[in-house]
């Protein structure tokens, strides 16, 4: 008699968790494919990358002014900066996100003008297998 073997699931990543270096690979693959508009990008990829340019741009100068009392002109700059440097990337990884479930890049626009859209369907589930956009992101 033994302890009985469990079966693992396989998980998302190679190491099994969602460690740091995932984030930097995926922070790293987005930031190659800025100027790449065709293919396909899956919604952990995209919201990975969202969140780190969330995190920058509006979580850090809030807790550096309301926490620490750290507020400046320098700082707004930076900022302002790393929103503008952010968007090219972002850009290419939304079309991709859109093309992931099936829709013209072209809905990109829509993203922009109705806000809401955008949202939603970033969200959703890819499509499942190929689509006419290509393979599935590999995550």
């Amino acid at each position: 008699m033994g302890i009985p073997k469990t079966r693992r699931t396989p998980a998302p990543f190679p190491e099994g968790n969602l460690y740091m270096t995932n984030i930097k690979a995926i922070y790293t693959e987005i930031w190659k494919c800025t100027f790449k508009y065709e293919g396909r990008t899956s919604r952990i990829k995209y919201w990975i990358f969202t969140g780190i340019i969330i995190s920058v741009v509006f979580l850090v100068p809030i807790i550096l002014d309301e926490i620490f009392g750290y507020s400046s002109d320098f700082l707004d700059s930076m900022t302002a900066l790393v929103l503008i440097i952010h968007i090219p990337p972002l850009i290419s990884a939304s079309v991709r996100r859109i093309h992931d479930i099936n829709k013209s890049g072209y809905y990109y626009v829509l993203w922009v003008l109705i806000p809401i859209i955008g949202l939603v369907q970033s969200v959703m589930p890819g499509t499942q297998g190929n689509n006419r956009f290509g393979e599935p992101d590999a995550s």
